[in-house]
């Protein structure tokens, strides 16, 4: 079917007259829809879950290889050609936090036994005694009323507990922290940039690509890992913070576009504030989760 536009036609979708082929109104295409086959269906189903639009594509080569390029066209204006600020950012941190879940081992003590099990070996006599030291201990601790006193409530929140160590614990919740201190990072450039004359919602969106950036390449340093046949290695120091602080020191420099001197001193500044209130903030946010978990056992 050659799709023409006619010279009076009327969107289907809300009643607006055209001028062009797509609605400036509700922007539905004037032929969605004019065949309705079940090829048609499927082969749109196809193209709207498969296809790449236009604009993911520029939004991910400008904000990988250019930095500082999208927070530019957005102070300009230039919005509508890329991906929202923080659409995207909410995307790579939900894909970052996905990929560092699917690397942290969940372990509870009777898996720790059957490892150990396997490995040192199983001595039959004593893991008889055991269970009848232990079966002797649980009648021992129960009450005499059999009425529930909320210990079972409490050893199961102790054992889920001891399913976290420390390094998955810092691993799952310090992106979580990251996200809630941007709008304070955000804050920070505008205090020490405030002689630019930007609005806060300027250095927020910075702010959201520079971290966009850093939740992507941390993602796809994982991804690697995981590619059958590549060998499994341990990612250098250098790799894992000096590229994005490599990254934030040069989109700040294009952005921001200050002489090299008050702009080092000024990076300097920024990378101490923004490093200690990140610290402070994941040790305050593991305090309350203890604080509310010891409640909790209580």
């Amino acid at each position: 079917m050659k799709k023409t536009v006619p010279v009076h036609a009327v969107c289907r979708n809300c009643g607006t007259q055209l001028v062009s082929r797509y609605c400036h109104n509700c922007g539905q295409d004037l032929f969605a829809g004019a065949r309705r086959t079940v090829k048609d269906l499927f082969l749109e189903a196809f193209v709207n879950i498969f296809c790449l639009d236009n604009k993911i594509l520029v939004t991910l080569k400008y904000l990988l290889f250019y930095p500082g390029k999208l927070s530019t066209e957005y102070a300009r204006g230039r919005i509508a050609s890329y991906v929202h600020p923080s659409k995207l950012f909410w995307f790579a941190a939900v894909l970052m936090v996905a990929m560092l879940s699917s690397t942290i081992k969940w372990e509870n003590k009777n898996d720790a036994a059957d490892k150990e099990k396997i490995t040192v070996g199983y001595d039959k006599d004593a893991a008889v005694k055991k269970e009848k030291r232990d079966a002797a201990k649980v009648q021992a601790d129960e009450p005499a009323s059999g009425v529930a006193t909320g210990d079972d409530d409490k050893h199961v929140l102790e054992e889920i507990w001891n399913m976290n160590d420390v390094k998955s614990y810092f691993s799952t919740y310090a992106p979580i922290v990251v996200m809630l201190i941007v709008p304070v990072f955000a804050f920070n450039l505008y205090i020490l940039f405030r002689r630019q004359r930007r609005l806060y919602v300027d250095h927020l969106v910075f702010a959201m690509h520079v971290h966009s950036f850093i939740f992507l390449f941390y993602a796809l340093l994982i991804a690697a890992r995981k590619i059958p046949g590549v060998p499994h290695f341990s990612s250098p120091v250098w790799l894992i913070l000096v590229i994005p602080l490599l990254y934030l020191a040069i989109a700040a420099y294009r952005f921001y576009r200050l002489k090299i001197w008050t702009f080092t001193w000024r990076m300097l500044l920024l990378i101490i504030s923004y490093s200690v209130g990140l610290f402070l903030s994941i040790i305050l946010f593991a305090l309350v989760f203890a604080f509310l978990l010891e409640n909790v056992l209580e």
